[in-house]
């Protein structure tokens, strides 16, 4: 056990003089010519935009003929309530217009018409 010990000991001294002896010798003799270490390649190459102006494809927005209710309740600009699963809708003025949970909320009831609802009749 003794030598297999010694030897291991003195298997490492000589890699380690070996590991020394090859850093010496390259501190001594550098490269004759410094490695040339490529330009960076982008993965995804930008676009360059155009020189003139494009013209927009998004229209202006347009004023919509319902909006979705908030909690059933309606937007002060979209005030005809309208449940979809009856197809009916509600005006201000109506009786049932404060009880009623709405599903859209439409700008007038023409728009409301349109879309094939019918008025209320209360």
């Amino acid at each position: 056990m003794r030598r297999l010990l010694g030897f291991i000991g003195r298997l490492i001294g000589l890699a380690t003089a070996v590991a020394a002896g090859a850093g010496v010798w390259r501190l001594l003799n550098p490269a004759s010519e410094p490695a040339e270490i490529p330009a960076a390649v982008p993965l995804f190459p930008r676009k360059q935009a155009p020189d003139k102006e494009r013209p927009s494809t998004i229209d202006e927005p347009k004023s919509a003929a319902w909006v979705p209710a908030v909690d059933g309740a309606c937007p002060v600009d979209y005030p005809i309530k309208a449940k979809h699963s009856s197809e009916i809708f509600h005006s201000p003025d109506g009786a049932s217009y404060e009880r009623t949970a709405a599903d859209r909320c439409y700008r007038d009831a023409e728009a409301a018409e349109a879309d094939g609802l019918r008025p209320a009749k209360r």
